[in-house]
């Protein structure tokens, strides 16, 4: 593999790791306040 190649893979890498982790906070989030009420019984 080029540096480049080894760079550019990287960078990609970065970016899906954090977007996949937003997206897994915010369906936690979402369904914390759906069921809000089931938790506080």
């Amino acid at each position: 593999m080029k540096i480049l190649d080894k760079y550019v893979a990287k960078n990609f890498l970065i970016g899906y790791v954090i977007a996949f982790s937003v997206l897994i906070g915010l369906r936690v989030i979402i369904d914390l306040f759906v069921n809000l009420d089931e938790f506080t019984e």
